[in-house]
C-alpha cells in the first residue's frame, strides 16, 4: 500500500444546501466517467434510498418526495461520488474519491467535521463497504492487477488485505451470509460466477448466475437481511437475482437497451427495488423503479445528459496501473460510412449488404483444373472449396473452356485472366505491346461472348502488374490503349462482369502517375502486395498506405480486391520473398480489410505451374517436386514444405474467420467517435489501425490490427460504457471483457489482429 494520511482540516471545497422544486439545464460539454452500481444513498437516515445524480462536484438528490430536491457541493470536477455512512449515525455522509491523488474526502453528518485519507495506487478501485460490522464504512480499495482488497477496519484502524479471484474479475460487496459484515467478493465475467469467503465461518462460496458478460449487482430483494447476488443482462434489459431466503432465481425485464441498473430500496420497505437510470440524450435523464411494496412504476425526469446517478462504484480509466497512453488520431479508419462498395457473385456492383447476394471473394490464385491437378498431384477445386475458398483464378496456361466445368461442379466463382499476349510483363518485361494485340482482343471477345451469361463467372482479369511498364523501354501509353480497347470490346458482348487490372503495390514516386492511371482504370481496383522478405518483416505500414490510396483514388466507389503474400520464392530465383507465418498472413488480410479491401485473392496455390515461376505456394500436401516440372523449376526443401503446409492451415482458418465476418466487412462504417491510444515502443507512428462497424441489430464490431512487428498495449475509449463486450477469437470463440468505465484495454502482439463486439 502507498502512504496513508488522515486529516480533520477543511477540504478545499464548500458545502451548500438549498431547496428547489425543479432541476433542468443544459450541461457543459464533455462526459463524466461511467460506473457500475452496488451502493445506495440515504442522507436523511429514513431508510429509503434517495434518488439523485452527481455532477462534477455537486450532489443533487430527491429526499423523501419529488418536491424535496437537495443540492450540495462537495469536491471538484473529476472527483467520484463515494458517499456512505462513515460515522455510523445511520445517515449517508457526503464523500468523494479523487483518482488523480488517490484521496478519499468526507464530511461526517454527525458533527460536520471534514476528514481525508490518501490510500492505494493509480488504477485501484475505491470500495464502499462495512467489512468489520461496526456500522461504519471502512476505507477500502480493490487492486485489479493483483486481485486483492485492502481496507482499514474502522473499529481498530488495522490494515487488512484479502486476495480473491483473478485479474479481470469485477469487485462486488455484500453481506452474503447475514452476519452483519460485508464479504470481499468478486464476479468472474467469463463464467458469470460470484466468489467470496463467508466471514461467519470462513467457508468459500461460489454462485453462478446469469451468463458471461452480464453486469453484477447486489441487493436484498427478499428483505431477509442477507445480500442476494444478481446480474443485469443489458441486451434484453433483464434483472436476475437469487433469493437468499429460498435459493430460487427471479427474472424481471425492466427498462430498455442502454439503461443502467441502479437497484436500491427506494420505497423504504427494506427490500431492494428493481431500477434503471436512462441517460438523457439532449433531454433530462430518467430514473425508473418498481416499488417492491406496491409494484407501482415510479418515474423521475431528472438532471442533464452526462450526469452520474448516485449509488455508483468507480471504475478506473485503465485496468493496468501506472501506464501512460498516447492517443493515435489516425488509428480509426473512417472510410465507407455511406456504404461499402462490393459485388455479388457475378460482379454486379453493390453498396448495401444483402446476406443472400453480397459476395466477399476469397480466391485462390494459380489453380489447376481437376484433370491436371489430379495428374500432377496438385490441389483440386474440391480441395480448395473444402478449405474455404469461394473463387479461383486459374493458371493462365488453361483455357476458359477447360476450367468452367469444374467451377460449376464445385460452385466456386471464376476470375479468368484474359491477358493480351505476348505482353505479360511479369515474365517478359521487354515485349512489344503493339504486337498482335487486335487479333487477340477479338479472339478474347469471341470467347467471352459465348459465356457472358454463365453463372460461374465473377470477373475478367485483363492486365497483370501494368505499372511495371515504367521499367522497360516499352511505351506505357500503347499498353494502356490496348487495355482500353480490350475493355471496349468486352463491354460490347458482356455488360455485367467487371473488367480490371491487377497491379503492383506503389513501387516508387516516378511510377506514381501511371500507378494512379492503372488503379482507377477498372471496375475493380486490385493490387498484389508482398511485404515479407528476408530481413524485412518490421511493418505493414506501406501496405496500409497503398490500400488507402486505392480507396481515395476511386472516391470510395469501387470494390478493392487485394492479393496478399502467401508464397516464397526459391533461393535460386535471386529474390528474398519468404513464406509468411499464419500470424503474418492474418495481419496482411486484416490490414487490407481495415483499409478498404472487399475481396482477397491469395497468391498462390502450390503446384507444378507456380514452381515454373520459382514460386513455392501453399498446399495441404506440398511436394518436393511435382510431376510436370521442368529442370530448373523450384524444388522445395523439408523446411519449405513445413512452411507451406503451416500457412495453408492458417489460410483455412482465416477463410472461416472471413466468412463469419463477411456481413461486418460489407456493412457501412459506424459514425461513432472513439479513440485509440497505445503504450509501449512502436516501430511506426500509428501501429494500431481499426475500423468500427454497426449492424442492423445495434451490435458494434471493432476490427483491429497491429501493423508493427512489436507488441503494444492498447486502450480504446468510447463515448459511453460498452455493454456485452467480447473479444472474438479467430475460431469464433467469445471471451467476455470487463470495461473500465467507457474504456477497455488489451495487449496486442506483433502483427496481431483482434475483433471486439459490444453494444
Amino acid at each position: 500500500m502507498d502512504t496513508l494520511m488522515t486529516s480533520t482540516s477543511s477540504c478545499a471545497t464548500k458545502v451548500v444546501a438549498c431547496l428547489v422544486a425543479v432541476l433542468y439545464c443544459v450541461s457543459a460539454a464533455g462526459a463524466n466517467p461511467r460506473f457500475n452500481f452496488i451502493h445506495t444513498f440515504n442522507f436523511s437516515g429514513t431508510g429509503a434510498s434517495d434518488i439523485g445524480i452527481y455532477r462534477g462536484g455537486q450532489y443533487w438528490y430527491f429526499q423523501n418526495s419529488p418536491s424535496n430536491l437537495i443540492f450540495n457541493t462537495f469536491g471538484d470536477p473529476g472527483d467520484v461520488p463515494l458517499a456512505a455512512d462513515y460515522d455510523g449515525d445511520g445517515k449517508t455522509d457526503y464523500a468523494i474519491y479523487r483518482p488523480s491523488t488517490r484521496q478519499f474526502w468526507w464530511i461526517r453528518s454527525s458533527d460536520a467535521v471534514v476528514g481525508g485519507t490518501t490510500v492505494g495506487n493509480p488504477g485501484d478501485i475505491p470500495i464502499v463497504a462495512d467489512f468489520d460490522g461496526d456500522g461504519k464504512t471502512d476505507i477500502a480499495i480493490y487492486r485489479p492487477d493483483t486481485s486483492t482488497y485492502w481496507y482499514f477496519r474502522s473499529s481498530d484502524g488495522v490494515l487488512v488485505s484479502v486476495p480473491i479471484g483473478s485479474p479481470g474479475d469485477v469487485p462486488v460487496i455484500g453481506d452474503f451470509d447475514g452476519d452483519g459484515e460485508d464479504e470481499a467478493a468478486v464476479f468472474n465475467v467469463s463464467s458469470a460466477t460470484f466468489r467470496f469467503t463467508q466471514t461467519s465461518n470462513g467457508a468459500a462460496a461460489s454462485i453462478q448466475i446469469g451468463q458471461p458478460g452480464d453486469t453484477p449487482l447486489v441487493g436484498d430483494f427478499d428483505g431477509d437481511g442477507i445480500a442476494d447476488p444478481a446480474v443485469y443482462h443489458s441486451s434484453s434489459s433483464t434483472f436476475t437475482y437469487l433469493r437468499s431466503s429460498d435459493g430460487s432465481p427471479v427474472t424481471v425485464q425492466w427498462g430498455q437497451h442502454g439503461d443502467i441498473p441502479i437497484v436500491g430500496d427506494y420505497d423504504g420497505d427494506r427490500k431492494t427495488d428493481i431500477a434503471v437510470f436512462r441517460p438523457g440524450s439532449g433531454t433530462a435523464n430518467q430514473i425508473l423503479y418498481q416499488a417492491s411494496a406496491t409494484q407501482q412504476t415510479i418515474t423521475f425526469g431528472f438532471g442533464n445528459p452526462h450526469d452520474t446517478p448516485l449509488g455508483a462504484r468507480y471504475e478506473p480509466a485503465e485496468q493496468t496501473t501506472g501506464l501512460t497512453y498516447t492517443n493515435l488520431p489516425n488509428a480509426p479508419q473512417l472510410i465507407y460510412q455511406a456504404g461499402v462498395p462490393h459485388t455479388d457473385k457475378n460482379g454486379r456492383a453493390r453498396t448495401t449488404f444483402d446476406p443472400t447476394t453480397s459476395f466477399f471473394p476469397q480466391c485462390a490464385y494459380e489453380t489447376l483444373n481437376d484433370d491436371v491437378a489430379q495428374s500432377t498431384l496438385g490441389a483440386t477445386l474440391a480441395d480448395l472449396k473444402s478449405a474455404g475458398f469461394n473463387c479461383f483464378k486459374p493458371w493462365n496456361g488453361q483455357s476458359l473452356a477447360s476450367v468452367l466445368p469444374d467451377a460449376h461442379t464445385t460452385g466456386m466463382q471464376l476470375i479468368k485472366e484474359m491477358l493480351i499476349q505476348p505482353c505479360n510483363f511479369s515474365s517478359n518485361p521487354s515485349c512489344d505491346p503493339t504486337s498482335n494485340a487486335a487479333p487477340q482482343i477479338a479472339a478474347d471477345a469471341s470467347q467471352i461472348a459465348s459465356v457472358a451469361s454463365d453463372a460461374a463467372i465473377l470477373a475478367w482479369f485483363a492486365e497483370e502488374e501494368p505499372t511495371a511498364c515504367v521499367n522497360s523501354p516499352t511505351n506505357c501509353s500503347e499498353r494502356y490503349n490496348n487495355y482500353q480497347a480490350f475493355r471496349q470490346a468486352i463491354r460490347a458482348v458482356d455488360t455485367v462482369h467487371p473488367i480490371f487490372a491487377l497491379d503492383i503495390s506503389l513501387p516508387f514516386a516516378s511510377a506514381g502517375p501511371w500507378w494512379n492511371v492503372w488503379n482507377s482504370a477498372g471496375d475493380v481496383a486490385s493490387n498484389d502486395n508482398y511485404p515479407f522478405s528476408t530481413g524485412n518483416e518490421t511493418s505493414l505500414e506501406g501496405s496500409a498506405t497503398d490500400y488507402l490510396q486505392l480507396v481515395s483514388l476511386n472516391s470510395q466507389q469501387k470494390p478493392i480486391w487485394i492479393t496478399p503474400q502467401a508464397f516464397q520464392l526459391s533461393a535460386s530465383s535471386g529474390f528474398t520473398w519468404k513464406m509468411p507465418t499464419p500470424t503474418q498472413l492474418r495481419a496482411e488480410v486484416y490490414t487490407a480489410v481495415i483499409h478498404g479491401a472487399t475481396g482477397i485473392i491469395y497468391f498462390a496455390v502450390d503446384n507444378f505451374a507456380t514452381r515454373g515461376a520459382q514460386v513455392i505456394g501453399i498446399a495441404a500436401n506440398p511436394r518436393t517436386t511435382y510431376p510436370g516440372q521442368n529442370p530448373g523449376d523450384a524444388v522445395a526443401t523439408s523446411s519449405d514444405i513445413i512452411a507451406s503446409q503451416t500457412l495453408w492451415n492458417g489460410a483455412v482458418s482465416l477463410n472461416s474467420e472471413l466468412q463469419r465476418l463477411q456481413s461486418v466487412i460489407l456493412t457501412p462504417t459506424a459514425n461513432l467517435s472513439y479513440q485509440v491510444a497505445t503504450q509501449g515502443t512502436s516501430i511506426t507512428a500509428t501501429p494500431i489501425r481499426s475500423i468500427l462497424k454497426l449492424s442492423s441489430t445495434g451490435v458494434y464490431t471493432l476490427l483491429v490490427v497491429n501493423i508493427d512487428n512489436a507488441p503494444i498495449n492498447v486502450q480504446f475509449t468510447l463515448p459511453a460504457r460498452p455493454f456485452n463486450l467480447y473479444s472474438i477469437g479467430p475460431n469464433g470463440a467469445r471471451y467476455p471483457l470487463g470495461p473500465y468505465g467507457n474504456t477497455f484495454t488489451d495487449s496486442i502482439e506483433g502483427f496481431g489482429a483482434r475483433t471486439y463486439e459490444f453494444k
